[in-house]
């Protein structure tokens, strides 16, 4: 397979990517990126490319100049942005969670809605592999996706159908830089066993071709199973502007256990704002427990489920709803659940913050007889504890979904929720 690239492959490629619109790219100076930037370029127009320094290694500085100084030769916008690791928990997640945040923030403040990123046929291949090993099903094995609208952004994955091999021939005979992370032959790292494991199953047939192949019959797979719980949800399911959903439990008794198990996950992801599914074991007890017609109301995944009028409600769970954003002149998420859209023209004041109503909301909106919105009166408690409000410093000056203003910096501000989409919680994609 030749290692250059023609403009029919290119222009398929980055079927997925707009050409008339500005678009990111992470570039962490590794081989896969560059090779993307240097794709990239051949197609898009307008380009900015982002490089994360997580200060995790002596070394990242140095790969973030690396890439800002072959930007600057090639007169496209760069930006580095700094990740600042806690050192404590789980430092994968917290770095990956970490280096999608910043890159969502930096694309948001220059109108950027689409990211590229440099996952390879092998990253494919060695995903599907160490899913295989954790017992993985239909979506695990699925493999990273080419496309996943998280963070308020579309992260496509074009490479994902080239070997790293042929980027690193391609860099190569366009003489570009790139440097290679001591990471990737870091046997205590689950990704490197797996790439070195592949050498020894190559005689069996199972070889990163192979496996990418699994992963693209698994999508189809999933996608029947995708259409059979959106054919569920479809009259079963109610979304209040609120934030939470009621749904008649009977049908869901009735359904098969594994659409069952896809549409409650789905479910407590949107209302719980938390882009991870919850863990398998977790989904089977909420079920088992919702076939109970005497059904008392439990907890999981930052949400309350209840019995509520003859329904179930699946709503925000109050003592986790403790999120703070502060105000300002463009749209920002609050608690991974709303955007917070500010009129046009709206000058905050630094003091302006979006935080949930609690207590104080309720108990404020009932001292003043309030005429509240329809939606309002019809939401069970919890649900309105944990309503986006609009405080001034400690003072709450206005509740949007009751339809309550107390201050005039606060009216012209509205809520709109966010649908979360779920991602298996062994998500390896965006290392």
């Amino acid at each position: 397979m030749s290692a250059s690239f023609t403009d029919s492959e290119i222009a398929t490629l980055f079927d997925a990517v707009p050409q008339d619109r500005p678009v990111a790219v992470a570039v962490s100076g590794g081989g896969d990126s560059m090779a993307l930037l240097s794709l990239a370029m051949r197609w898009i127009s307008h380009l900015t490319v982002l490089t994360v320094d997580h200060g995790l290694r002596a070394e990242s500085a140095g790969e973030a100049a690396l890439v800002a100084q072959h930007c600057s030769a090639s007169s496209i916008d760069h930006e580095t942005l700094t990740w600042h690791p806690q050192r404590r928990g789980n430092l994968s997640d917290q770095a990956r969670i970490g280096r999608y945040t910043l890159m969502a923030e930096a694309c948001a403040a220059r109108g950027i809605d689409t990211l590229l990123t440099g996952h390879t046929l092998d990253d494919q291949a060695e995903t599907v592999l160490m899913r295989l090993g954790r017992g993985s099903g239909v979506d695990g094995l699925s493999g990273i996706r080419p496309l996943t609208n998280l963070w308020g952004l579309r992260i496509v994955r074009p490479l994902l159908a080239i070997p790293r091999e042929r980027l690193r021939g391609h860099l190569q005979s366009e003489q570009l830089p790139w440097v290679d992370d001591p990471t990737n032959e870091d046997r205590r790292y689950t990704r490197v066993q797996a790439r070195e494991a592949m050498n020894a199953l190559a005689p069996l047939g199972i070889t990163p071709d192979r496996l990418a192949r699994t992963a693209r019959l698994m999508v189809r797979a999933r996608d029947v199973l995708e259409e059979q719980t959106d054919s569920l949800a479809t009259g079963l399911c109610d979304f209040s502007p609120l934030g939470f959903v009621s749904f008649d439990p009977a049908p869901l008794r009735a359904a098969p256990r594994e659409t069952a198990l896809r549409l409650l996950s789905r479910l407590l992801c949107r209302v719980s704002g938390n882009i991870y599914r919850p863990r398998l074991d977790g989904l089977e007890t909420l079920l088992a427990a919702l076939e109970d017609e005497a059904f008392p109301g439990r907890t999981l995944h930052g949400c309350r489920i209840d019995p509520y009028r003859g329904r179930c409600v699946i709503q925000r769970e109050p003592s986790s709803c403790t999120a703070t954003t502060r105000v300002t002149s463009s749209r920002v998420t609050w608690d991974d659940r709303f955007e917070i859209c500010p009129p046009p023209g709206f000058d905050p004041s630094p003091e302006l913050r979006i935080a949930a109503a609690g207590e104080v909301g309720l108990h404020r909106l009932k001292a003043e007889k309030v005429i509240v919105s329809k939606e309002w009166s019809a939401a069970p408690r919890p649900a309105r504890l944990c309503a986006p409000a609009v405080w001034k410093g400690q003072a709450l000056i206005g509740i949007p979904l009751a339809g309550w203003y107390a201050d005039r910096n606060a009216s012209g501000i509205r809520t709109v929720t966010i649908n979360t989409v779920p991602v298996d919680p062994d998500e390896e994609a965006f290392i």
